[in-house]
């Protein structure tokens, strides 16, 4: 089989509730409260499937990339869920069903943010041996975090993959920032794109968080990675760093309006990595990315209007 992508990483169903005003206090910008023994009333539920791995290859096949995912669900009735809405978006599955749960999560929004429960299910328990390559061909591999035992079966996929020569994406999350570069290195020297926010760039280069640190974490970060950067902060402007001409790039971004945040990063990710794959150069692929990002934001659910189209 060849494809243009495969996504590598996490499915989940996601539970998004809209709280009743007056069933929560709220302390300060970062903290809300619920009272213990209250039964609160939920105004409205939103169920989806999300998740990087899935999040991602159904936005690549939306916008006619022959998309695969690798991935892991339970032999539930959520996995079945996960399944269905693959082939029903026509991503092909090479992962594999296990014993157990699938990954769960619940979406709680504040007044600027949201809180997410995560239940991880059989996510990190995906191998590779659990892998169906064989006969596997593919332009791009595209890898989003997974965590414990999963994070070994990341180093493995992309060994495997640079070997094969195909083209490596990867988002960063918290999870990997914290271990640090020393001990991401020689997964990051794999990277053909590295995609995250400011947050997980300051993490993963042992910097503080303050804007003139910015390019401090890029300039440590490339020593490890010698492809593109990219770092997003918001509604604040992207930075892409091109390793091959010593290029720093800093665009603005477009306001939008946001009632859900959930799943941006993916689709952002998405966006910039479709164009990239259709000859685009990075700089432009950017405004991709910002376009597919910006689709998700008006709606609640990773997935509820992603794009099949981009203009720019």
């Amino acid at each position: 089989m060849k494809f243009d992508i495969i996504s590598f990483g996490s499915s989940t169903i996601d539970v998004f509730v809209k709280m009743s005003k007056g069933s929560y206090n709220i302390e300060s910008n970062d903290n809300m409260c619920y009272h213990l023994g209250d039964k609160l009333p939920v105004e409205d539920l939103v169920i989806s499937t999300g998740g990087g791995a899935t999040n991602t290859s159904v936005a690549f096949s939306r916008l006619g990339l022959k998309a695969g995912i690798i991935t892991a669900v339970g032999n539930d009735i959520n996995g079945k869920l996960v399944l269905d809405e693959l082939k029903r978006e026509s991503v092909e599955f090479l992962g594999v069903v296990k014993k157990g749960k699938t990954g769960y999560s619940v979406v709680l929004p504040g007044p600027t943010d949201r809180t997410i429960l995560v239940y991880s299910g059989v996510n990190n328990e995906l191998n590779f041996s659990d892998l169906k390559l064989r006969g596997v061909e593919t332009k791009w591999l595209y890898i989003s975090t997974l965590r414990n035992r999963g994070f070994k079966a990341i180093e493995m996929v992309s060994l495997y993959a640079k070997n094969k020569k195909w083209k490596i994406a990867m988002n960063m999350s918290q999870y990997l920032a914290k271990k640090g570069l020393k001990k991401l290195s020689s997964l990051l020297s794999r990277a053909d794109v590295l995609i995250m926010n400011k947050s997980e760039a300051m993490t993963l280069a042992g910097c503080s968080e303050s804007k003139n640190n910015l390019r401090e974490a890029i300039r440590r970060i490339s020593i490890c990675m010698h492809g593109i950067i990219i770092i997003t902060d918001g509604p604040n402007p992207i930075y892409l760093y091109e390793s091959a001409s010593s290029r720093l790039h800093v665009k603005k971004v477009r306001k939008a309006r946001v009632i859900d945040a959930t799943g941006a990063g993916d689709a952002f990710a998405a966006g910039f990595i479709y164009a990239l794959s259709k000859g685009i150069a990075p700089v432009k692929a950017l405004d991709y990315g910002c376009e597919e990002a910006r689709a998700t934001l008006k709606y609640v659910g990773a997935k509820e209007k992603l794009l099949r189209r981009i203009a720019v």
